[in-house]
């Protein structure tokens, strides 16, 4: 009996398939050939026999995969029993993996080492705790900083103080002309000194101390 499927093979729900045979004769032989093979629900292949030879069974595929329940025999209760033969592709366990380099970086020596100093213009920046553990033998804590509430301060008045007016200042007069005083220094004044028409006057004598 010969089986060849192209993608998957599966029986479920109590489906055997036997070449089993009584008395002197001897089993069939089952070659099986798929993708995939699935045996469930008390789905068994068997080749057995009696007096007579076991058959073989011969199963071509890529995975096999058959539950405790179901079962692949071709035994001979007298005779000789005979052969199962399962055939999957070698898989190289190795395959796909890097080979790693055997030169270990020590982790020591860039510790050890001034990160500043390396080029110009560097600098190595801590700002707050920020991603940092408190020690390097402690674990970074992630659980928020848990603030109380603030209880509203109660039977405190405010105090607004209101601006204080501005300051009159005298007015300032520009000078016209100059003198000078009875120590030989000049004195600006605000009226031209050539100009005998002219009286002599303060431009604001309320606001002027007298000398």
């Amino acid at each position: 009996m010969t089986f060849n499927i192209a993608n998957l093979f599966s029986l479920r729900n109590n489906s055997p398939i036997s070449t089993t045979a009584g008395g002197t004769g001897n089993g069939g032989n089952i070659n099986l050939s798929t993708e995939f093979f699935l045996a469930r629900d008390d789905s068994d292949i068997t080749a057995n026999a009696f007096e007579g030879k076991g058959g073989n069974i011969s199963i071509a595929t890529q995975g096999i995969f058959s539950f405790p329940n179901s079962t692949i025999d071709a035994s001979s209760q007298l005779g000789i029993d005979g052969v199962i033969e399962i055939n999957t592709p070698d898989i190289d366990p190795s395959q796909g993996l890097i080979k790693l380099s055997e030169n270990v970086v020590d982790p020591d020596q860039l510790i050890s080492q001034n990160a500043c100093l390396q080029g110009e213009d560097s600098e190595y920046i801590i700002t707050g705790r920020g991603g940092l553990s408190p020690s390097p033998a402690q674990t970074l804590n992630s659980d928020p900083l848990e603030v109380g509430l603030v209880e509203a301060a109660t039977g405190i008045a405010a105090t607004v103080t209101p601006p204080r007016p501005p300051t009159s200042t005298a007015q300032i007069v520009p000078a016209k002309g100059w003198k000078l005083n009875e120590k030989g220094e000049v004195i600006l004044v605000s009226y031209d000194p050539t100009n005998t028409q002219v009286q002599k006057h303060r431009a604001n004598p309320a606001t002027c101390q007298p000398r």
